[in-house]
Formats: C-alpha cells, sequence, structure tokens
C-alpha cells in the first residue's frame, strides 16, 4: 500500500529533466525552442521558448532548472558572452536583453528601431559587439558597452543568422534572399556572396578553423564553401553539396573541427553529423519528435545541445556516438 501510495505520488512531481544512458532530455518550456546554447564553461545551458514566452537557465550536469525569464514577446535566440558573465537573448519584438549571470538581474535592454523580428544573436570573440541577424532585411552589430549600434545593408529579404569568424574579422550572414553574405566587420562592407541555395537560406556557421563555411536552408541542401581566408584572399566557391533529409533549420561545428552537425525540419527530429573531411554521415542523434532548430557543441566537444519544436531541449553525451 505504501508502495502503491509513493508511486501515485511521483506521478504528481513534475519531470525537470530526464537522464538517459547518452542525452539529458530538460523539461520545462510549454511550447516550441527556438535557442539552446552552452555557456563558454559547460556549467550552464541557456533556451529561448518562442511560445512560452519565456527564456531558461538549466544546470548542464543535472538537468535543473535554474532560472525561468518571463518576456512580454517571444524571445528566438540566446547566447552568452565568451567571458560567461552576460546571458543575452532576442526577441520577435527586436528587443535583445542582457541578463548578468551572477544573480541574473537584466542589466541592459535594447530595441531595433525596426521592431522586427531579431531571429539570432551572436557574439564576437573579443565579447564587445553582438550580431544580430533581423527580419528588416539588415544585419547589426550592437555594442555591449555603449549600446551604439551599426548595420550591414546588403540583404533583400529577411536575414535569419549571423555568425562571426574565429578571429572575429569577419563575419557571415544567410537570408530568405537565397544568398549568404561574408562581411569584413571593421570596414563595414561585403567582401563575398555566396550564392547556391535556390531557396531561402535559414543558417550558417564557420568550421572552426575558419577556412570554410556550412549554409543550409530550404531547399534540402548543405553547401561548404572555401572562404580563401588561409591564404588571405576571399573566394565564394562551392566545394561540397550534400542533399539531406528535409529543411534545415540548425547547424553546428565541433570545436575539433572533426563534424559538423545538421538538424531542421524533419518529422523524425532527428540530427545527422557529418565528418568535415570526408562530408559522410558519421551518426545519427534519435529523440526529438518534431523539428530541432537550434543545436550548439559545448566549448570542448563533448556535448551537444538541441532546441526542438516537441518543447524539448536535450543535452547529448556524443562519446556514446563515438565522436571525439
Amino acid at each position: 500500500m505504501k508502495k502503491k501510495f509513493l508511486g501515485i505520488l511521483l506521478l504528481l512531481i513534475p519531470v525537470a529533466a530526464i537522464c538517459q544512458n547518452n542525452k539529458l532530455v530538460l523539461k520545462g518550456h510549454t511550447g516550441l525552442v527556438t535557442g539552446s546554447c552552452f555557456s563558454p564553461d559547460g556549467k550552464w545551458i541557456g533556451s529561448a521558448g518562442d511560445d512560452d514566452n519565456t527564456a531558461k537557465i538549466w544546470d548542464a550536469k543535472t538537468g535543473s532548472e535554474i532560472k525561468s525569464f518571463a518576456f512580454s514577446d517571444s524571445p528566438i535566440s540566446c547566447t552568452f558572452t565568451p567571458d560567461g558573465k552576460l546571458f543575452i537573448t532576442s526577441s520577435n519584438n527586436g528587443v535583445i536583453s542582457m541578463f548578468e549571470t551572477t544573480k541574473w538581474k537584466l542589466e541592459k535592454e535594447f530595441t531595433i528601431p525596426s521592431g522586427r523580428q531579431a531571429w539570432h544573436v551572436e557574439v564576437s570573440p573579443d565579447g564587445k559587439t553582438v550580431a544580430i541577424a533581423c527580419w528588416d532585411n539588415n544585419v547589426y552589430l550592437l555594442e555591449i558597452a555603449t549600446l551604439k549600434l551599426s548595420k550591414l545593408e546588403g540583404h533583400t529579404n529577411v536575414v535569419c543568422w549571423a555568425s562571426y569568424s574565429p578571429n572575429g574579422q569577419y563575419l557571415v550572414s544567410a537570408s530568405d534572399d537565397l544568398t549568404v553574405i561574408l562581411w569584413d566587420v571593421k570596414e563595414m562592407k561585403q567582401k563575398q556572396v555566396y550564392n547556391g541555395h535556390s531557396s531561402a537560406t535559414s543558417v550558417v556557421r564557420w568550421t572552426t578553423d575558419g577556412t570554410r563555411l556550412i549554409s543550409g536552408g530550404d531547399d534540402h541542401h548543405v553547401f561548404v564553401w572555401e572562404t580563401g581566408l588561409a591564404s588571405g584572399a576571399v573566394t565564394g566557391s562551392m566545394i561540397k553539396d550534400i542533399p539531406v533529409f528535409d529543411i534545415v533549420r540548425a547547424i553546428a561545428c565541433s570545436p575539433n573541427g572533426k563534424y559538423f552537425a545538421v538538424g531542421g525540419a524533419t518529422t523524425d527530429g532527428n540530427i545527422y553529423v557529418f565528418s568535415t573531411s570526408t562530408f559522410e554521415q558519421v551518426a545519427v542523434l534519435k529523440y526529438h519528435d518534431s523539428f530541432v532548430n537550434d543545436i550548439n557543441f559545448n566549448a570542448t566537444g563533448t556535448h551537444l545541445v538541441s532546441g526542438s519544436s516537441d518543447n524539448d531541449v536535450v543535452v547529448w553525451d556524443l562519446s556514446a556516438y563515438g565522436l571525439k
């Protein structure tokens, strides 16, 4: 009788995390998750819940929820500064919020003048500037210390992604205008336009050494591009076209340069991992049962975090898949 009563009590207790052999499932969002990231030291997970108007901080080891932030409009993307002192979110109404990570208090807030969706945010390697991919067709650079805003103009449709090169000298953006653009951040101008996608381009990421770009979008293809930065000559040549399962919404490159992971609008919810040297598929991560909207490796490359339209955030132990 006591055992039965205890079982009933356990069923009434909300499950914050489910631990499995190769993954930790973080449960707490009540709608789709569009942003997921690690803190630089790997202690925390950040997530952005587009449907439930919350962003959350989780303990990366235990999966317990540490903090939940409520917003007046949907948070879409999230990231940490390289020193781990700020947690930054972008929202559907163009608001960029910066929270200090000691007491998780709001420190600064800024609204993009157009008030359009700030779809993705990423902090420069030196921690001084936030790049913002905005649905008003522009890429913005926001100085964290002064909140001074600069604008990169060139796309002709909504911008879905913006990502800094490893040395911070360049930035690359992906847009629904089918292009990927590489920008010189110091000169504030275009250096190269990459043409090849036949439909909206959702995401683009740098490989760890900065020699290649990997992009994906609605055309069911992942393209690998040569940047030419190793030789000092910026180029726009495509070196690999990888047909994939469905629309691509997320790409992440491992810190050791060996792998890149791809997730997207596929009904099976799988994340596919490829070798950066052979471009062959080397692993499939299975748990999600809806779209995978964001994926990121931790700084050591031992784990991957994903956010999905199934409302869950998952932390993957990559050693279980032979990825080292």
